[in-house]
């Protein structure tokens, strides 16, 4: 069973959501970063297909929790970037079994009183 974009963009949000340091994603002023389809819509996770209809590429925008940031002694926007990235690429790449490119877009960094945990 080949899998969805619908699908891959629930397992990119849910993934994403969960690296420590991600307040949540970020789908544009007017909802626009989404992948939509069968009265679905996942915000802030775009999901593209080739010229062959398999999926080639996830693209996942995420606002960060500044502190989380403030409080972790390791952690750079970059770095925490890459650990978003990385979780992403092996869960997606397990749901459509192939390789496939993931970027991760940092859309804003936010206050969320929650500190580094």
């Amino acid at each position: 069973m080949t899998a969805t974009k619908l699908a891959v963009a629930r397992v990119a949000r849910e993934v994403a959501c969960g690296v420590p340091g991600v307040a949540g994603l970020y789908a544009g002023v007017l909802g626009e970063f989404s992948t939509y389809g069968d009265g679905e819509r996942i915000r802030g996770v775009q999901v593209r297909s080739g010229e062959n209809a398999a999926i080639e590429e996830v693209e996942v925008r995420v606002t960060l929790d500044f502190d989380h940031l403030v409080a972790s002694s390791f952690d750079t926007v970059q770095q925490l970037g890459a650990r978003v990235q990385v979780a992403v690429y092996d869960a997606v790449a397990v749901a459509v079994s192939r390789p496939l490119r993931v970027h991760i877009r940092v859309a804003d960094v936010v206050r969320t009183g929650q500190g580094a945990g």
